[in-house]
Order: structure tokens, then C-alpha cells, then sequence
């Protein structure tokens, strides 16, 4: 049976990049595959991006329990989340 290359690493992570989102206040759907954002970086992304409506992010791996108050509490307008196992 074959298993892709990448089974079992760990995700780039990436923290708060506020240059990066600051110029996206009008985001309405955000889909990620490739990164593993942290609780820094997910609070980042939910204060510039106070309208999105739509979250996917296929890797968690560096969350905490303080994600999910982000989600709740920051992402006023999200009608879809989704977040794979990591």
C-alpha cells in the first residue's frame, strides 16, 4: 500500500501576519490546505477579516482550546467552518 510522502510530518505554522491579512477587510471565504495557522495566527486573520463567512482549514495541528473561543466570539458572520483532524 502506498502513503504519501508527507504522512506524518508536521505543518508549516504561522502565526499572526497582520501585514498580510490587513488589506483583506472585505474576505468573505478563506480556504487553506497547506498551513497550520496558530491561536496567534487564527486571531489575526478573525480581526482583519471581520466579515468572512466561510473558513476551511485543513490543518490544526498547533490549536488550543482558545481557537475555539476565537471562532465564536471574533467570526461574527461565518456561516461554514471547517476543520480537518490533525
Amino acid at each position: 500500500e502506498m502513503r504519501p510522502y508527507t504522512e506524518g510530518f508536521l505543518h508549516q505554522r504561522i502565526g499572526a501576519l497582520p501585514n498580510l491579512w490587513a488589506p483583506h477587510r472585505s474576505m468573505l471565504s478563506l480556504t487553506v490546505n497547506w498551513t497550520a495557522f496558530d491561536d496567534e495566527g487564527m486571531r489575526c486573520i478573525a480581526e482583519n477579516c471581520p466579515v468572512l463567512e466561510s473558513c476551511f482549514m485543513d490543518h490544526c495541528e498547533y490549536w488550543t482550546d482558545e481557537v475555539g473561543n476565537i471562532v465564536v466570539e471574533r467570526f461574527l458572520n461565518l456561516r461554514r467552518f471547517r476543520m480537518r483532524s490533525s
